[in-house]
């Protein structure tokens, strides 16, 4: 089986410098890269697993982040995907460079949590200004 590694760009905001996912057998590679203060400045992380989803049925198209728990420095999110959810944590820090200088960072880490029936109910929070840029 040949696969195009070639990555589909999925829906960000603020913090996140690229969210992708990339077909691979069996199912889907998803990385998502973390930055501070927009696109590119700061300090960055990253996360990724696989998804599995040997039919390929997982639809990107309207995907929503629902924020359900909110830090004082990031929080923790979720999106339904094949066979369970995407659990996305986030945090903020700061650094400091061998001269001293200081730099903010944002991190954070893509977990899959199983739920095959989707019997996982939970409080939805909701943000002025949310961080994926939806209302909920």
């Amino acid at each position: 089986m040949i696969i195009d590694f070639a990555g589909e760009k999925l829906p960000v905001r603020r913090y996140i410098l690229d969210l992708t996912r990339h077909k691979v057998p069996g199912g889907w590679y998803v990385r998502i890269i973390f930055t501070e203060f927009g696109f590119g400045a700061g300090g960055r992380g990253e996360s990724a697993l696989f998804l599995s989803d040997p039919d390929y049925s997982w639809q990107t198209e309207g995907l929503r982040w629902e924020m359900i728990k909110k830090e004082p420095v990031g929080g923790v999110y979720r999106t339904k995907v094949p066979g369970g959810w995407l659990l996305l944590g986030t945090a903020r820090g700061q650094g400091k460079t061998d001269d001293g200088t200081k730099f903010n960072c944002r991190t954070g880490s893509l977990v899959f949590f199983p739920d095959m029936d989707g019997e996982w109910e939970c409080k939805v929070l909701q943000e002025k200004d949310p961080f994926f840029g939806y209302k909920v």
